[in-house]
């Protein structure tokens, strides 16, 4: 029985189709979490930092209150 190119051409065109976007959101999701990690990591810095200027002058005047 003869294979018919009819359904084989689209089949295959539809399975590369496939590949080509898997292979796409593969590259994009590794980019894209780097990106983000580094994005999420820098605005987790500075609000840590601007933390710590706040509650400096509060944890230092509590050390003091106990030293006395």
């Amino acid at each position: 029985m003869r294979r018919s190119i009819r359904w084989e051409l689209p089949l295959s065109y539809a399975a590369i189709a496939l590949l080509a976007t898997l292979a796409l959101g593969a590259v994009l999701l590794l980019t894209l979490r780097g990106y983000y990690r580094q994005l999420e990591q820098a605005y987790l810095e500075s609000s840590a930092l601007g933390f710590s200027y706040t509650l400096a002058p509060v944890l230092q005047g509590e050390a003091e209150m106990l030293q006395a």
